[in-house]
Formats: structure tokens, sequence, C-alpha cells
């Protein structure tokens, strides 16, 4: 029987026509899969925020140097020997820490008053200097200690001023670039510092600024080319091989006439620099918050010029990462299940989370703990703290009890209703 059903389904297959064999498979198709409309999706979203505090654990102290010589050369060389100094000393109070110099600068000093006499009317007379040049030569080095000898030889050379020195990028286009091998390893030398903004390494450098006044562009073009040309070649003949110069950037510009009858006044006598100031900034991290005030006290008494400032900061916030989060769990799951009843629907599944959850360090700035370099221990008229146990310490700062740390945290939290 079955046989013969066979035989005359395919006989019949056989005698419909092909348009006719294509509209019963698709009605076969269309019975065998059932058509599925799916409903659309009601959520609901709901926020909650979360607070924990917890003692700090971390500590870290900013301190700031600073040296002043007649001479560049001199000015570096004192800062590196305070630097060191500085550094020995604060090692035997932060128990398991670190301590980082960073911010190296040199640059001339100019004193607060300076004595000359007030400005004098004068007659009225046009400036023939109508024209300026003005360049701008940075030179790089592989060791701070040059830079005080490079300022010497630029200023000599024809440079007027000390435009701005510190870590820079080093990629200039110097004639010997290519050939200033990085050091790596050897003291005083940095090959290992990489800029943030690109790949490439820096180095000490400063930049020295050249200008020249003409009554024509010709004239400053010319006398401005000699003497960058030769700032250039004095900055080359100090570093040699140990580092680069490039000229930075030129300008010839045309400076505005004096209107008629204005009689601008006459200055006997142009501030000079009063020698150079060399700064460095000093980072201590420490894992003893409580005895900040003796790490105060020891850095200002061990040469630092001024604290700049001190943070505490929470490093292992586990537990009050957990305490956050789990309370802002809590007040959305709360604000989830008041919406649904009051809106008259059941919560079904969790479809998404959001979690943002930091810690809120507390940065006091310098003068909030000490008022000056010759009394460290002005901030407050409590007794002297007892040295902690186990620290070396020769010097008692004042009792500084740190403040909780506040860990925050956000939830978002979608839900599914029904």
């Amino acid at each position: 029987m079955k046989h013969v059903c066979s035989k005359s389904a395919e006989a019949m297959v056989r005698r419909m026509r092909p348009n006719s064999l294509i509209v019963v498979v698709a009605l076969l198709i269309a019975l065998a899969v059932p058509v599925q409309v799916e409903a659309e999706q009601r959520t609901i979203t709901v926020t909650g925020h979360g607070e924990a505090s917890a003692k700090p654990d971390t500590v870290s102290v900013n301190f700031v140097i600073e040296q002043r010589a007649p001479d560049a050369g001199q000015a570096t060389t004192l800062l590196n020997q305070a630097v060191s100094k500085l550094t020995g000393t604060l090692k035997g109070q932060i128990g398991g820490g670190t301590v980082k110099a960073s911010e190296y600068s040199i640059n001339p000093s100019y004193p607060f008053y300076n004595p000359m006499p007030l400005p004098t009317p004068a007659p009225f007379q046009q400036n023939p200097a109508t024209w300026t040049y003005q360049a701008e030569v940075t030179a790089y080095a592989d060791r701070i200690q040059t830079i005080g000898e490079l300022i010497e030889a630029g200023l000599a050379a024809g440079a007027s001023r000390v435009a701005y020195s510190g870590f820079m990028n080093t990629g200039w286009g110097g004639s010997n670039a290519a050939s200033w091998p990085l050091v790596r390893g050897v003291p005083g030398r940095f090959s290992g510092r990489t800029n943030v903004n690109g790949p490439r390494p820096t180095a000490p450098s400063v930049t020295l600024e050249i200008d020249i006044t003409g009554t024509s562009p010709r004239q400053c073009a010319d006398e401005g080319a000699r003497v960058t040309e030769q700032v250039e070649q004095a900055l080359k003949a100090k570093l040699g091989k140990n580092g680069g110069v490039e000229v930075a950037q030129f300008s010839i510009n045309n400076t505005r006439p004096q209107p008629p009858g204005y009689a601008p006044p006459v200055l006997q006598r142009q501030p000079q620099p009063g020698g150079y100031i060399a700064r460095a900034t000093l980072t201590v991290t420490s894992d003893l918050p409580g005895n900040v005030g003796n790490l105060i006290a020891a850095g200002m008494a061990g040469g630092a010029s001024r604290l700049a400032s001190v943070s505490f900061s929470l490093r292992n916030n586990t537990v009050a990462r957990t305490a956050a989060v789990r309370q802002a769990a809590d007040e959305a799951r709360a604000k989830a299940q008041t919406v649904a009843v009051s809106m008259g629907v059941k919560l079904k599944e969790v479809i998404r989370i959001d979690t943002n959850a930091q810690a809120l360090p507390r940065v006091f700035p310098g003068g909030y703990f000490v008022a000056s370099a010759r009394s460290p221990y002005r901030m407050s008229r409590e007794a002297t703290l007892v040295p902690t146990p186990g620290i070396a310490s020769t010097v008692v700062g004042p009792t500084i009890t740190p403040g909780d740390i506040t860990f925050v945290a956000d939830v978002t939290v979608v839900y599914e209703i029904d």
C-alpha cells in the first residue's frame, strides 16, 4: 500500500506544472514554520549611590628644593648635592616607600628689589629701529650638569636671555642629532624617560632667545642669522657628540612706531639677573600615614626649601569598595521595588548593571602644615609626636592625624518588568 501511494504521489508531481510546484512548496514551508511576533521588551532603569570610609594607608609628600648661585653651573651642582642629601635623610623616615626626584629646572633669578632711578620724561624722538629679529635656539644635553655650561656659552656668544629649561622631546633636526648616543645605566644621564604624548624620549634642555633690532628687514635678517649661527656653533662646540642643537623658530617683524607727541620714559638702568636658581621636586611616598609629622619635619630640617603638598590615599581599598558598592546596589534595588509597586508591575530579570567606584584622596597644600623652612613646627601648639617604633628618627615633628578616605560608588541597574 505504501509503495502504491508513493507512486501515485510521484505521478501527480510529474503532471503538475513548474509554477504550481513552486506554490505548493512555499505553502508547505509556511505551514511548517509558525509565525512568531515578539513583544517589545519593557524595562525600568534605577540608580543607587553608596559611600564608605576607611583610614588612609598611603601618604605622599612633595618637597621643593631650590639652590641659588652666581652662575648656572654652580647652581646645578648645589641642587644635585641637596637632592642627594635630602633623599638619604628621608629614606630613614618612610618605612616601606619610595623617594623620587623630578621637575628639574634652572632659570635666571631676578631680584624683587632692584634699585634704579624713577623714569624721567625725555623729548620725543622717533625710534629708528623699526624692525626686529627674534629666534630661539634649543640645546639638548645628556646630563643636567651640562645645562649650566650651555647657558653661559650661549649668552657669551650673543644670546639675549634664557627662555626656558627643563625636560623636552629630543625630536630636533640638528646635524649631529643622529650621532647623539643616549647612554643607559650611567648616573646623571636621562635615557629612560618617555614623553606621555609620543614615543620620543626626553632629555635635559635649555632654550635661548636672540633679539636683534634694525632699520630694515634685510639688516635684521643678516645680523640675526649671524648671531643665531654664532650661538648655535658655540652650543655645538660645548656639547660635542653628547647632545643636539636646533633653531626652534625665528621671526622678522615690523615694530609699531610711537605716535607723534609721545615722550617715552627713559630708564637709566635695566634690571640685571641676580644669579641663577635651580629647582627640583622630591616626592616621598610612605605606607605610614601616621608618621607624616616626622616626615615633614625631617624634610624641612634636611634642606627642603618649602613643602608643596601632602596627600593621603587608600591603596588597599577592597573593604571600602565592597561596602560602597553593596550600599549603592541595595539603594538601587529598593528604588526598583518601590517603582514596581507604585506602577503595578512586577520585576523580572536584571538586564544590565553598570558600576562606577573610586576613592577620593585628601590633598592639602604645603602651607596647611608648615609656615616656612625656618619654623617647621608652626602647625599647632600640641605636644611633639613620639617617633614611630622601628623608624629611625632624629627629628620629631608635630602631631598630624589624617582624616578618613571616602570611597564612593554609583550603580545603574536595568530591570525587565512584566
